[in-house]
């Protein structure tokens, strides 16, 4: 869910071993942005889409993200393909 860095997109078109790729967001009621590690390591000064920064819908489930979320993300994707 949420909506994902288009360097994300630009990754999975990159290196995905199928001819046609898609990626999805504003899924499942998301409500932040999916920054790439080199963003989120900018904190604060990376702006609103990737910084922590108050928010009324805020609850113990959608912390900001950190560093390493990137390798997560990219580990988890790259798990799913197989040919």
């Amino acid at each position: 869910p949420s909506e994902m860095f288009c360097e994300y997109e630009l990754w999975i078109d990159e290196s995905a071993p199928f001819s046609h790729n898609a990626t999805f967001g504003y899924t499942n009621e998301g409500v932040r942005y999916i920054a790439t590690d080199e963003e989120l390591a900018l904190g604060e000064k990376s702006g609103y889409e990737a910084g922590c920064f108050p928010c009324l819908w805020s609850n113990a489930v959608r912390r900001p993200l950190a560093v390493g979320t990137e390798r997560i993300i990219k580990d988890g994707v790259t798990s799913l393909w197989t040919e």
